[in-house]
């Protein structure tokens, strides 16, 4: 693979302040992008934006991607059938209690299993993560970014919302019009959508991948409607993980996440982009801490039956659940940010220290 060229990148992108570097050397050991990089972090500590010195040049990011996760169809799970589809009766009938979508359709024997998800944390943020934890308003436009083959807008159209979706990925983009979803191939800015056409618009794990955040952000002001909200997820600078694994933590991925932001400099962002932060949780992920084991253990080019695999897929387990109840007491402890912020509408401001509303609840939008 061909070198991707870099620049300088000394200064904090939201504040302009020098940055200290935390991480240095870092190779992608995931997908094999070529270079070697580093991280900084504002010597704010009121801003705490972390971001790559030197940052890949705009023209070369594509390089960066060259081997990365594929867009295509994701493949039907195998096992047994009629346990399947019994999951996915458990899935509608937990999401019409949590959040509003009701389904007639859903049998006593799903409503009672779904029951216990209470005593599944993870599986039940999962569940409520495949609609990017939003209640059911029917009728309502959700714009996706970064969209990928349409899974998501699938299973959100299933639920009556009107969707639409953009991504560079021309095979994906292909996939999801397929299915018969309103997708385009581009990127935002760059594809024209009309002024205040959207109730939402959806971000998951984008905005790091992205050079300038905040003129993303415009944008996406400028096509909600008033009141409109703007819902994204990215990883959580502020977690317990990087504590943890430091260059070794998932939620790094040079070069590919160009910054990576903690609670106050993801509110600094969107403030600047117009809009006024309602909410912010961290949550648990089992599939970073299981990555970063990997990374930690240098697992990546082994065969997949080593036994430190399976130790590697345990402990994650073991340390998010452990992430999970950890929420009830820090609530930076997750490792990733879910935010919600409103087009022309004022952020509730419930931590005088961070300036920023967080929730450790399961209340929702």
């Amino acid at each position: 693979m061909s070198e991707i060229r870099s620049q300088p990148c000394p200064r904090c992108y939201l504040c302009g302040k020098i940055g200290q570097a935390v991480h240095v050397h870092l190779q992608d050991k995931l997908f094999g992008a070529p270079g070697t990089w580093n991280l900084k972090e504002c010597s704010d500590k009121a801003c705490g934006l972390l971001w790559m010195d030197p940052m890949p040049v705009l023209e070369d990011l594509p390089k960066a991607y060259a081997s990365y996760y594929t867009h295509g169809a994701v493949q039907e799970k195998t096992g047994h059938r009629r346990l399947r589809d019994l999951y996915r009766e458990v899935k509608k009938a937990h999401l019409a209690s949590a959040l509003g979508y009701e389904s007639e359709s859903v049998n006593w024997l799903a409503r009672w299993l779904s029951k216990l998800l209470f005593f599944f944390p993870e599986r039940r943020q999962g569940i409520e993560g495949e609609v990017m934890f939003l209640t059911a308003q029917s009728g309502g436009k959700v714009l996706d970014i970064g969209c990928g083959s349409g899974e998501r807008l699938e299973k959100m159209r299933s639920l009556g919302w009107t969707v639409s979706g953009i991504d560079f990925d021309e095979k994906a983009v292909g996939i999801a019009k397929s299915r018969g979803l309103d997708v385009s191939c581009g990127t935002i800015p760059g594809t024209w959508f009309p002024t205040e056409s959207f109730d939402v618009v959806i971000m998951n794990h984008v905005i790091e991948h992205v050079p300038d955040p905040i003129e993303l952000l415009r944008e996406c002001n400028r096509i909600l409607k008033p009141g409109g909200k703007v819902v994204l997820t990215t990883p959580n600078s502020s977690c317990w993980g990087h504590r943890l694994f430091k260059k070794n933590w998932r939620g790094l991925e040079p070069p590919r996440h160009l910054h990576v932001f903690c609670p106050s400099s993801m509110e600094q962002t969107l403030r600047r982009a117009g809009f006024g932060v309602v909410l912010v949780r961290s949550l648990a992920s089992t599939f970073i801490w299981r990555l970063s084991l990997t990374l930690r253990l240098d697992l990546t080019n082994r065969s997949a039956k080593d036994f430190r695999f399976a130790i590697a897929r345990w402990l994650g387990f073991v340390l998010s659940s452990a992430a999970h109840a950890a929420l009830i007491f820090d609530a930076l402890a997750g490792e990733c940010l879910w935010i919600v912020a409103t087009k022309d509408s004022a952020p509730r401001m419930l931590n005088s220290e961070n300036k920023i509303a967080f929730d450790s609840s399961r209340a929702l939008v």
